[in-house]
């Protein structure tokens, strides 16, 4: 059993089978949209946790990398005629495909180092 904030109990052996009020239940407590829980749901209907502990810790990444990713994209301003791209991101994170939004995070030009610089003797 994993327990969610003392108000959610979760037999990880069905957690293929949770309602669609639990698993909204699940995101409220985690402060995340359904789409994060859906797509970490359907993760674990793949490749099953071995125990509570190990669900626990899939969950905790899940959260941390989707508000990580979050906040980075809601801080990036793109450039002019790429707004799309931060768009979409979001879009992937609503959605819970962290893969793709970590990958458009990867992929975003590096900023150019600072000219300018010499050394003083």
């Amino acid at each position: 059993m994993l327990e969610v904030a003392g108000k959610q109990k979760i037999d990880v052996s069905r957690l293929n089978q949770l309602t669609r009020q639990e698993r909204e239940t699940l995101a409220s407590q985690f402060g995340v949209p359904i789409g994060v829980v859906d797509n970490q749901l359907e993760n674990f209907s793949r490749q099953k946790p071995t125990n509570a502990a190990e669900a626990a810790g899939k969950l905790r990444v899940m959260m941390i990398d989707y508000k990580y990713l979050l906040e980075r994209w809601n801080q990036y301003h793109p450039p002019a005629g790429q707004e799309m791209v931060k768009a979409d991101a979001l879009l992937a994170l609503q959605a819970g495909e962290l893969e793709v939004a970590w990958a458009m995070y990867a992929d975003l030009p590096r900023p150019k180092p600072p000219t300018g610089f010499r050394v003083a003797e």
